[in-house]
């Protein structure tokens, strides 16, 4: 029988035995004041590194403040040592080699202007041995000619674990206190979409009196579609962020298609709540979000004008037009028109390696519109000509960021204040205090001990 040998160039490729999981340099003098005012990303950082199935290393730091608080919270203090021939970042537990050289002095200078990463810091970075090197998003090192795609701030640091942990199915709210998928996903759909709640409350509440059973039945139908494009996100992240090759390509492609067939379907619902809780008379072909190209309105928002002109002004919004109609060639490409098509991309000049996904031109024209930097922050990779290229994990992230904005605004520009006025004075107190609950965090509405770290 021949050894498989199975390629495990990135964290996403490795399996729940392959300890540690992931591992992370963070450049700590870049989060010097972070690290001192206690900011809730640089927190979770320090958090993680408590995790026995991760690596979390802080690069050494000359501040005494910053060292005396990470002790505080069990992190290990890191030095680089002289060596013989060579120098070393070391721990208590931790020791891994970083170049070969005497001299350790002369690699402490800084490289960029405005920046605290010095030479050492980036040889340390540049060793095989970490996955990410993490900067603070304020530090001028990402300005700068020696960022590469392992760079990353805290942020993405933190939803990079997380994306891993998830898939693997790791589902700690801290290291000694976990939960299922299911109530994972539930807090997942939650934060995201967090004007949902006092929504579904509100119809919770009114179900029966001046709310039908075809607005509730909707509203329930948007949660479950909601709850799944989250788990269609994760699955498209996960994929994409393994080592690219045709069967990451694939499953890949398998869970963006179900991603976009979710949002188009999440934007129906929308529609069709709209037109339920405001008594719209409009035939089925009617009803929808989307302006078609050659037309500046449609019966639907004729009508939704009467009923409600702050929901009609932001609905019909040339840039949110354009946030909904970017979703719908991604569509038809994938239901009607050839289908979506990856290709394996090398950048030889800088080892850019990827799998990347050829997607409509009228995508790119409707990003064009509301996204005014380069595009490819919004993962949109390369183009040859008329051919558009994105790289599947960043293109999602924005997508679901324009996503959750359009559902958040819209929910919350529903008029509910005139629907409540039907509930008694009793009533109203019970909703308030439901609503009250869920603002003072997720974990604590779902009964949970506190506050995720890496959800």
């Amino acid at each position: 029988m021949k050894n498989i040998i199975i390629n495990k160039k990135t964290p996403f490729d490795r399996e729940k035995n392959d300890i540690p999981l992931i591992k992370l340099l963070i450049h700590t003098e870049s989060f010097h004041q972070a690290i001192i005012d206690e900011e809730l990303t640089i927190n979770s950082l320090i958090d993680l590194s408590q995790f026995k199935f991760l690596n979390i290393i802080f690069t050494p730091t000359d501040s005494n403040d910053v060292i005396k608080i990470l002790e505080q919270k069990g992190v290990e203090i890191t030095e680089y040592k002289q060596c013989k021939d060579f120098i070393t970042i070391k721990s208590r537990t931790f020791e891994n080699v970083v170049l070969m050289g005497k001299d350790l002095d002369k690699y402490k200078n800084n490289l960029v202007e405005g920046s605290s990463v010095n030479k050492i810091d980036l040889f340390t970075a540049r060793n095989n041995y970490f996955d990410y090197f993490v900067v603070s998003e304020n530090d001028n090192f990402f300005k700068s000619k020696y960022r590469k795609s392992k760079d990353v701030d805290s942020i993405n640091a933190i939803d990079l674990v997380r994306i891993l942990l998830v898939n693997l199915g790791y589902f700690y709210v801290n290291p000694y206190y976990k939960v299922n998928e299911g109530y994972y996903y539930l807090y997942r759909f939650k934060k995201l979409f967090f004007n949902y709640q006092y929504s579904w409350s509100n119809v919770v509440s009114l179900h029966g009196k001046n709310i039908s059973e075809d607005v509730f039945n909707q509203f329930d139908s948007l949660s479950l579609r909601l709850e799944m494009i989250c788990r269609a996100a994760d699955k498209v992240s996960f994929y994409d962020l393994k080592y690219a090759n045709n069967d990451t390509q694939d499953n890949t492609v398998y869970h963006l298609g179900y991603l976009i067939m979710l949002i188009t379907g999440v934007f129906d619902d929308v529609a069709w709540i709209i037109t339920k809780l405001y008594s719209l008379k409009l035939s089925n072909m009617e009803v929808g979000l989307k302006i078609p190209s050659k037309k500046t309105s449609t019966k639907f928002y004729n009508k939704l004008h009467i009923k409600n002109i702050k929901l009609y002004e932001y609905l019909t919004n040339n840039i949110i037009q354009n946030k909904i109609k970017m979703v719908y060639p991604l569509r038809d490409t994938l239901q009607h028109r050839e289908f979506m098509k990856g290709i394996h991309y090398l950048e030889k000049s800088s080892g850019y390696e990827k799998n990347l996904y050829r997607i409509p031109k009228k995508v790119v024209d409707c990003i064009k519109v509301f996204s005014k930097g380069d595009l490819k922050e919004f993962g949109i990779m390369w183009c040859d000509g008329n051919l558009y290229y994105i790289e599947a994990h960043t293109f999602v992230s924005n997508l679901l960021n324009v996503v959750t904005e359009i559902i958040n605004n819209v929910l919350a520009l529903i008029d509910w204040k005139e629907y409540l006025k039907i509930l008694s004075t009793k009533e109203l107190e019970v909703l308030q205090q439901t609503n009250n609950k869920f603002n003072q965090g997720i974990g604590k509405f779902l009964g949970w001990c506190q506050e995720p770290i890496y959800f």
